[in-house]
């Protein structure tokens, strides 16, 4: 299931992304300009050069930030909670794919993130098939390079079920964010205890569900933010909170700087 999606205009160059790790796998094309990831200290080596038209798939834990060459780039970028396993078999511990575009995969990109804009961040009756058509579509282009192997391949990691239930309790609070539901629920969602979830979490996401879940928030809070001219207190409720107060302290713990901030910059 979908849980984060943004597009449009950007420059990374004069507004960077410092390198963090997601909450779950990441997607990022670049439909027009050119921009390059970058990374943290876990991963060696200076960044590569800029491109233009290319897909890349973030495995969860991959830390990451995003530069541009100074000059607007057109990007689309979707987050998931999970993958095929196919995918993630490809990804492996490199923890990154990459893809070269074509003209058509942009116009199929473009069709793809207008067709989420529509059931996203408000999520509708149609957001779940949609977002299962995108991630099926955006797999595909990613695994272009993938050998085809019609062996069954290696057996199911011990940890699979773990990363498949944090996966699905991730998907359901996206979907509901906007009601405010707490650990408490999203278990009963996905069927486990309170207490099994948190090991879930610990063991899939590195962290706690609290911490997951308000990361969520905070990134689309962020989205809203720059994207919308909604008030402040209309974000708040979007994304499940009570009143602007509670929300701006939440913000501010997670983003180091106020929603204010973020929305002049």
């Amino acid at each position: 299931m979908l849980i984060y999606f943004a597009q449009g205009r950007r420059d990374y160059r004069r507004d960077p992304l410092r390198p963090h790790t997601r909450q779950g796998w990441e997607f990022q094309a670049v439909l027009s300009g050119r921009i390059r990831p970058t990374f943290g200290a876990t991963r060696a080596g200076a960044p590569g050069g800029f491109s233009r038209r290319r897909l890349w798939a973030f495995a969860p834990g991959c830390e990451h930030g995003w530069d541009g060459d100074g000059r607007s780039s057109r990007i689309a970028v979707w987050h998931f909670g999970g993958v095929n396993p196919s995918l993630d078999r490809w990804v492996g511990a490199a923890g990154v794919a990459d893809v070269s575009l074509d003209a058509d995969d942009v116009r199929v990109l473009s069709a793809l993130a207008s067709q989420t804009a529509r059931h996203y961040p408000r999520p509708t009756n149609f957001t779940g098939p949609v977002s299962d058509r995108v991630r099926a579509e955006l797999t595909l282009m990613a695994m272009r390079a993938a050998p085809v192997r019609t062996s069954a391949g290696p057996a199911e990691d011990p940890g699979q079920h773990a990363a498949q239930t944090v996966a699905r309790a991730m998907a359901w609070f996206a979907e509901h964010m906007t009601d405010g539901p707490g650990v408490a629920e999203v278990a009963g969602a996905v069927a486990v205890s309170e207490a099994h979830l948190r090991r879930l979490f610990r063991a899939a996401a590195q962290g706690s569900p609290q911490e997951v879940l308000a990361a969520m928030r905070a990134d689309r809070a962020e989205h809203l933010l720059r994207t919308t001219d909604w008030k402040l207190a209309v974000v708040a409720e979007a994304v499940g909170f009570s009143g602007p107060q509670a929300f701006s302290r939440a913000y501010r713990a997670a983003k180091g700087c106020s929603p204010g901030e973020t929305r002049r910059r």
